[in-house]
């Protein structure tokens, strides 16, 4: 179940309720973990297929910035279910998430910073 601030009311957005661990477990993991990151993904590999590298070179530090709010947030509403089982298992595959996005950005990066160098002289 979630829980209210310290003051008794609901921060004024999403963002600030998620990032405090004050919303629904199922709707930060499945709406905005799974479908929003899914998105997100979705316009990289569009940009990369338009030829458009500045736009998937924005979006890089967006969907870093975005994991740190989400893994945080997720990490933070894990105890917000009825079941501790789900709690661990929100928490595990957080780890599993932020790493793999880690290892996926700096691989992105590299294939964006070689095509920036250009072919080998």
């Amino acid at each position: 179940m979630a829980t209210q601030s310290s003051s008794g009311t609901q921060p004024p957005n999403f963002l600030l309720r998620y990032w405090r661990g004050e919303g629904e477990l199922w709707k930060v993991f499945w709406l905005y973990g799974v479908l929003a990151s899914t998105v997100l993904a979705c316009l990289y590999a569009a940009a990369i297929y338009a030829g458009n590298l500045a736009a998937a070179q924005l979006l890089l530090p967006l969907l870093l910035v975005y994991t740190a709010w989400i893994v945080i947030s997720v990490w933070r509403c894990a105890p917000n279910v009825g079941w501790d089982f789900y709690t661990h298992l929100s928490r595990g595959l957080t780890i599993a998430w932020a790493l793999n996005v880690i290892f996926a950005l700096l691989g992105l990066q590299m294939d964006l910073l070689a095509v920036y160098a250009g072919p080998p002289a």
